[in-house]
């Protein structure tokens, strides 16, 4: 098989890389108003998971189509969280900074509570993608997902956050951060939701013969089952 076949495993990840690309410089723009975020991640992982699972050819039209389906909702869940993160920063920096005495215990509290915005954060957007739900069902799920998984969602925090970590630690990445830094992170995401999903919908890709095209990940073992409260899946 020649290297640039169409049907050649190189063209076959240089597409997927291409992808990832478009869809980076697409959430990115889309990101820009700072309204519009919560929107433009919620578009950006329904399209990640449909790369990941080699579901999806047509990249720009999924994810306006995505885009506008959760903009109203996307948007006030984005709003929500955006207060809860300015809060807890700003009392870390007056604890930290700001030499703000307070009780240990409200520490610790403070601590416990950043940790749970920030699995429910990681969670959220990925679980509105996906399903049909009214907002707060949405956070809730995204509470209950964050914590019984939660090697997944600290997996998913450091992941997310390495770019911008690459980014401080060395300034030449600036280039491969502006065109991946927020869909590679985000495909290794899909990676962990995707098994998630498939426990929530009672899928068992195992059973299925499947052709490996390089991107699964094979799960040993068994993992409880999880009980979320899902209206609706959604469907692209």
């Amino acid at each position: 098989m020649r290297l640039f076949d169409l049907d050649s495993k190189f063209m076959h990840y240089a597409n997927k890389f291409a992808d990832l690309m478009g869809l980076n410089l697409l959430t990115l723009i889309c990101c820009l108003p700072i309204v519009t975020v919560g929107a433009s991640i919620t578009a950006m992982h329904r399209v990640l998971l449909a790369i990941y699972r080699d579901e999806e050819s047509y990249i720009t039209k999924s994810f306006f189509k995505a885009f506008k389906e959760n903009f109203k909702q996307a948007t006030v869940i984005w709003l929500i969280y955006l207060v809860l993160i300015t809060f807890a920063v700003t009392d870390f920096i007056l604890i930290y900074k700001g030499g703000l005495t307070i009780n240990a215990f409200f520490k610790y509290a403070l601590g416990f509570v950043a940790l749970l915005i920030a699995f429910s954060f990681m969670w959220v957007f990925v679980l509105q993608s996906r399903y049909e739900n009214k907002i707060f069902q949405t956070i809730k799920n995204s509470i209950i997902v964050g914590c019984s998984h939660f090697a997944y969602s600290l997996m998913m925090i450091i992941l997310s956050v390495a770019p911008i970590i690459l980014l401080m630690v060395w300034e030449m990445a600036a280039p491969f951060v502006f065109l991946f830094g927020f869909t590679v992170p985000g495909v290794l995401n899909a990676m962990l939701y995707s098994r998630v999903f498939d426990r929530i919908e009672g899928v068992d890709r195992k059973a299925q013969e499947v052709v490996d095209d390089g991107w699964t990940l094979e799960e040993e073992g068994t993992e409880d089952s999880l009980e979320v409260q899902v209206d609706e899946e959604k469907t692209n």
